[in-house]
């Protein structure tokens, strides 16, 4: 009889277990059922709600993707019970060690949805109070050096008293401290961090544990895969010497510096860290030369230039030195020919420095003049740094200018200038920030030029002119892009000249300037509605770009701009404005731009079409 009891029991026990456990299913798969109609935050308040939902997997999708979708997201308990666990753990590693994370549901039974709010109590954060580094070598020769070395990078360190207390900014300065002193000898350095926390005050002290290791130094220079390059033109560009301090930076700056002569497929500069060097760091320079001679020829087809041809034939190490020598041509509608060889000498005093001469000759059509050139440009070309450049350049050319008789009398005030001298000096300037390098989503580019034409050899015109322009791109989300563009400039003659050339003046208009209208057509025109340029241009554009589908993208964008015939002349009200619309079909070697834009409060205007290769900037 018991027997039987026990047996009974225990298989009601297992029946009860199973029921349970199907129960248990049946509610899970209804839940399932059900789907998100909102997904809200309250007790938030040092983060934002799309802070907070960028952690987390339970999301609401876009109005677009619900469109597409034709229904919203699933609701699934399990994922937003991890999700309350994500957010507890984000706000502790933010410094919040007393949050709660609870959720709050209202079912809708009728629709088969579910209103899910995230309700936070935040709590107070801890903040920092002391930040002490202590040194496992304490030497008397090391601490004076390490103690500069700390006061130079303390202004670039994320922590500092009175912050709150986050787990990112302490690796970010532990990660800052062991680049620093690797970059100051200690290629072995070792960080770490003992934070100890006061619950009842709120603070936390962070001590910095540092075993610096020994110090550090290069040692002997070797070169290898090099074949037709003297290993002393090399060893020129790096920027240590046997014996100083190592420095993963200077490596760096090094590879740079080689690969920059221009001669390498690829560099690789490879530090011995074994231990039986330690203290001495042999260093080896690995190359790959890259085929002495190249050519290059290249087809494309524009709305402005029609089809272009272009052809470069490139040869490696001229005349020895590192020296290469290039032979470029071009041909189209704006040019027919374009013929320029250019002999570069690289290093030149310094490892980011080229020297280059380049005697050319080109033709140039423009919708208000036809003119030929021929001349040479003498260049000197400094990189600063990775992001800045900076160079100086002579040119003399000697130029005939074909031009209407009409445009003669309007724009060169009847001065019988058709051929003649001119020797300019340039300066330039570049700061470029803006990457990826062919496609840019994000940073900054600048660049700036100033030229004074009439110095020496007898040239026949006297100018100073100025152009500065600025970009900015901005990533907004995968795949968006908002560019923006400035460009603002202008010219005078100089000495008793009253003229500046035709071919030199600013002109707006076209697929890369002011869309609305066409090429150079924005700005002074002749009685016969031909472009006579001005002396003095601002522009403007904001462009929003776009995924549409795989490789397809669109823009829509907003263009100002406009000429003026006198110098330092920008009248805002006479600005005149376009929008329109474009696509984007991304190839290897740049987008296919197709561009339709509209000129603003110009009554009647055409649109106007542009097609071309690359971004309009």
């Amino acid at each position: 009889m018991i027997k039987g009891f026990r047996i009974f029991r225990r298989s009601s026990l297992i029946g009860g277990l199973w029921c349970a456990l199907l129960a248990a299913a049946s509610l899970s798969a209804a839940a399932e059922e059900y789907r998100l109609s909102a997904l809200t935050f309250t007790g938030n308040h040092f983060f934002s709600h799309r802070a907070l939902s960028e952690q987390m997997i339970t999301r609401i999708p876009s109005p677009w993707k619900r469109f597409l979708l034709g229904k919203s997201a699933e609701y699934s308990e399990p994922l937003l019970q991890q999700d309350v666990k994500t957010l507890t753990a984000f706000y502790q590693r933010e410094g919040f060690i007393d949050v709660q994370v609870n959720r709050e549901l209202a079912f809708n039974d009728r629709n088969q949805t579910v209103a899910v709010n995230i309700v936070i109590q935040e709590g107070k954060p801890v903040s920092i109070d002391r930040i002490e580094h202590h040194f496992a070598h304490d030497d008397s020769s090391s601490r004076p050096y390490l103690n500069k070395v700390f006061r130079d990078e303390k202004g670039k360190l994320v922590l500092s008293r009175g912050q709150r207390f986050r787990d990112e900014a302490i690796q970010q300065d532990k990660t800052a401290l062991t680049a620093t002193l690797s970059n100051n000898g200690y290629l072995y350095a070792q960080v770490a961090v003992k934070p100890v926390l006061r619950e009842s005050d709120y603070l936390a002290d962070l001590f910095f544990e540092i075993d610096q290791g020994p110090l550090c130094r290069f040692g002997p220079i070797s070169v290898s895969g090099n074949h037709r390059t003297d290993s002393s033109l090399i060893v020129k560009q790096v920027a240590f010497k046997p014996n100083d301090r190592y420095s993963q930076e200077v490596v760096q700056r090094s590879q740079r510096f080689i690969y920059q002569l221009g001669l390498f497929q690829y560099v690789t500069i490879k530090v011995s860290t074994n231990e039986s060097h330690h203290h001495v760091l042999p260093v080896e320079l690995i190359v790959k030369e890259a085929p002495r001679l190249t050519t290059k020829l290249g087809v494309g087809y524009g709305r402005e230039e029609q089809l272009r041809f272009s052809g470069d034939l490139r040869f490696l190490n001229a005349l020895g030195g590192g020296r290469s020598l290039s032979l470029t041509a071009k041909h189209s509608k704006l040019e027919p020919y374009n013929i320029l060889l250019k002999l570069i000498q690289p290093a030149f005093i310094h490892p980011g420095a080229f020297l280059s001469l380049s005697p050319f000759s080109r033709s140039e059509k423009e919708p208000g003049f036809s003119i030929k050139r021929y001349g040479a440009d003498f260049s000197y070309q400094q990189r600063f740094s990775y992001y800045t450049d900076g160079s100086v350049s002579y040119v003399y050319e000697r130029d005939r200018l074909s031009v209407s008789e009409m445009t003669l009398a309007e724009a060169l005030k009847n001065q019988d200038i058709k051929l003649y001298n001119k020797s300019s000096v340039t300066f330039g300037w570049v700061n470029d920030r803006s990457y990826p390098l062919f496609q840019p989503q994000r940073g900054w580019y600048h660049a700036a030029t100033l030229t004074l034409t009439g110095v020496g050899l007898q040239s026949d015109f006297h100018f100073l002119r100025w152009i500065f322009e600025s970009r900015k791109y901005t990533k907004l989300m995968e795949g968006y892009v908002f560019a923006m563009r400035a460009k603002i400039g202008s010219m005078k003659p100089l000495y008793e000249d009253k003229v500046t050339p035709l071919e030199e003046r600013f002109y707006s208009g076209g697929s890369n300037s002011v869309r609305g209208w066409g090429r150079s057509m924005l700005g002074p025109v002749s009685s016969v509605n031909k472009p006579l340029g001005g002396n003095s241009q601002a522009e403007a554009s904001a462009e929003l770009r776009y995924p549409l589908y795989k490789m397809l993208h669109g823009v829509v964008f907003y263009d100002i701009g406009n000429v003026w015939s006198d110098y330092l002349t920008f009248p805002w009200s006479e600005l005149r404005h376009a929008c329109g619309a474009g696509l984007r079909f991304q190839t290897p070697i740049g987008p296919i731009r197709l561009d339709l834009a509209w000129p603003l409060g110009q009554g009647k205007s055409p649109m106007q079409v542009h097609i071309s290769i690359g971004q309009a900037f």
